[in-house]
């Protein structure tokens, strides 16, 4: 089964007995934890190579409410995120923010046409949670997904 998320898609293993729909909003293993996504395509056939995640369940109402409160947390992260970036690179232009849906790591996705961009001080400064960002392929609202770069918060110590 193919998942959407929110700027890109991934293929998924469905458990024995479960059936899904095109639309199905489901939950999946996440990269470290849970993500949530609609389910955008079904398989009559395996694929030639192996697929790592599952589907775990189909989403409750729960589930679809705090994705709901989620998409409005992304969006004002995303204003502070860009009010930093002005400072930082006047050039980059934060085009989202992902959060995996149990918040285990937040996605940046941006635009810096010919800037270099020095995410350490960025990182610095932001969220306690694992950061990734990419940046975007051209003007238009596309995503290079390829271009990603890890960069790892440690949790601030209590003294």
């Amino acid at each position: 089964v193919m998942v959407a998320h929110k700027f890109d898609s991934q293929r998924y293993v469905v458990p024995k007995g479960v059936e899904l729909a095109a639309g199905d909003l489901v939950v999946v293993d996440g990269d470290r934890g849970m993500n949530l996504g609609v389910v955008e395509r079904l398989f009559n056939k395996a694929p030639h190579y192996k697929v790592e995640n599952n589907v775990v369940r189909i989403a409750s109402e729960q589930d679809c409410e705090a994705l709901r409160q989620q998409r409005l947390d992304e969006e004002a992260v995303r204003l502070d995120v860009q009010a930093l970036a002005d400072t930082l690179a006047p050039k980059m232009n934060i085009r989202g923010i992902e959060y995996q849906f149990d918040r285990q790591k937040m996605t940046i996705f941006y635009s810096a046409p010919g800037v270099h961009v020095d995410f350490r001080r960025l990182q610095r400064v932001l969220y306690s949670c694992l950061l990734y960002t990419s940046d975007a392929a051209d003007e238009e609202d596309s995503v290079d997904l390829g271009g990603r770069r890890i960069i790892k918060k440690k949790k601030k110590r209590k003294k």
